[in-house]
């Protein structure tokens, strides 16, 4: 499907060419950002159920977690040790909040999603993201496996999508040997 927009004078462009005129509209009043889609990013990326938004702010409040991006950060790092051995969260939990409350042990995918969540209940525009870890050089082939998997937040701020690494640095270079195969 194609969306089009309504123009002030009447005629209407394809999407692709109504994004170019809105970028250069916002390029010169916005400094880059464009207002359409920080709008749209504004509306769904500070999205929280309202027990998981509640809990977590309690618990930020409770441990004294700072609200800025990189405090969160360094607290995530320092509040449960790495481990690809965590057990599963409990169906009936909330998965950021038994990570939180109840486990002292977490990978890529408990600190990222907890850095999300905590970011978002902060005010920030955050998201999880999936991918991989490559020590890559120009010109080199480089072979990615799911060895090198990983997660981590974004945060969106002034037109610009942020990465966040919450999980322990030396998470980062888990070697393949000490990868779990998930159970059944």
């Amino acid at each position: 499907s194609v969306t089009y927009v309504r123009l002030p004078d009447g005629q209407t462009l394809p999407t692709a060419e109504a994004f170019t005129a809105a970028r250069a509209l916002s390029d010169t009043l916005l400094n880059g950002a464009d207002p359409v889609y920080e709008a749209y990013v504004l509306d769904r990326d500070l999205q929280l159920p309202e027990e998981t938004y509640q809990g977590v702010r309690q618990y930020m409040q409770e441990h004294a977690v700072p609200s800025d991006p990189e405090g969160i950060a360094a607290y995530l790092r320092s509040c449960a040790r790495y481990d690809l051995r965590t057990p599963r969260a409990p169906g009936d939990q909330d998965f950021v909040l038994w990570f939180l409350r109840e486990s002292d042990t977490g990978y890529c995918v408990h600190f990222a999603s907890a850095a999300a969540v905590m970011l978002r209940a902060s005010g920030y525009p955050a998201r999880y993201v999936t991918g991989f870890v490559a020590d890559c050089r120009a010109g080199q082939t480089v072979t990615v496996t799911d060895d090198t998997a990983h997660a981590w937040a974004e945060y969106y701020q002034d037109g610009d999508w942020i990465p966040l690494d919450a999980t322990p640095g030396e998470a980062v270079r888990t070697s393949p040997e000490e990868t779990v195969q998930p159970s059944e």
